[in-house]
């Protein structure tokens, strides 16, 4: 259940101390607790290296080759972003994330102008003194700041995105230690779907199915969405179909608003920016994935 000591030493983990995985350094942290939380249940762990990302890293639990439905999520998370998480439009995230780089960026500079007319060139006109030296450690420091901020704020709001998903394949892999499934947890799903689409290469979709997770510990009922309907009659969970999804791929996922066009789906920025998990939305997907281990879901 949710409410266990491991569970909740997992949400403090990956959702507190661990929430940032956004540079290689927080990647590099997550990685190490996480591979060392999936040996400790048991499971089959291994890390597999990105040919096209030298710094990406995927972990894999089991067979990725033979077993019959691989879940997949990826664990890194997103920059500090304004507005909703759109799904499907990823020229809107990408807007997104740019406007607070713009603006703490732009803020920034007019700041360190501000600074060296009023406060430093003053000083250089009296040679070189220990208030000199102070003021190059502050632009070191300054310019250390300017570089990050262009690249992205880590954002701290990450329970919900995707913190939420990862927490439920632990917690089902700690009740199904013996599970046939596989799992992935792969890097750069906040920058789109090239990730995910090398994942999907690896898997024959003749025969296997994949499943992928997204923000599924938000306030808000289950969808479990598909490139085809007839597949997606599942007790408590509304079924959509999604024209980006590949062939016997399925995507789960809470979104904020209903509607039959899958590209106009979004989480709001209210749900997005929540602490509390939704237990029923995880009771759910166990039972889903407990009923694939026993063949009564195709």
């Amino acid at each position: 259940m949710m409410d266990s000591e491991l569970f909740e030493d997992w949400v403090l983990r990956y959702g507190h101390m661990l929430k940032k995985r956004y540079s290689k350094n927080q990647k590099k942290r997550f990685l190490s607790s996480l591979v060392a939380d999936l040996s400790a249940l048991g499971q089959e762990v291994s890390l597999r290296k990105d040919k096209a990302d030298k710094d990406s890293l995927h972990v894999v639990v089991g067979n990725l080759k033979q077993a019959r439905t691989v879940v997949a999520t990826y664990y890194d998370t997103s920059a500090v972003a304004t507005g909703d998480y759109c799904y499907f439009n990823l020229e809107k995230q990408k807007k997104a994330i740019t406007i607070p780089i713009l603006a703490l960026g732009g803020l920034l500079l007019v700041v360190g102008l501000l600074v060296t007319y009023f406060f430093t060139i003053p000083f250089l006109a009296q040679g070189l003194t220990w208030r000199l030296v102070l003021i190059a450690l502050g632009y070191f420091i300054y310019f250390l700041i300017f570089g990050r901020i262009t690249k992205g704020w880590p954002s701290g709001k990450t329970m919900i995105r995707n913190t939420s998903s990862l927490l439920l394949v632990l917690d089902y892999l700690k009740d199904n230690s013996d599970s046939s499934l596989a799992f992935v947890f792969y890097d750069n799903g906040v920058q789109g779907k090239s990730s995910i689409q090398k994942v999907a290469n690896k898997l024959d979709l003749e025969r296997q199915q994949l499943i992928l997770l997204d923000s599924i510990g938000a306030e808000g009922q289950l969808m479990c969405l598909t490139s085809n309907r007839q597949n997606t009659a599942i007790p408590g969970i509304i079924g959509q179909q999604a024209s980006d999804l590949g062939p016997k791929t399925k995507l789960f996922l809470v979104a904020t608003n209903s509607d039959s066009d899958a590209k106009k789906l979004f989480l709001s920025k209210e749900a997005l920016a929540a602490k509390e998990l939704k237990e029923e939305n995880f009771l759910l997907l166990k039972e889903y994935l407990a009923n694939l281990e026993r063949g009564k879901k195709k």
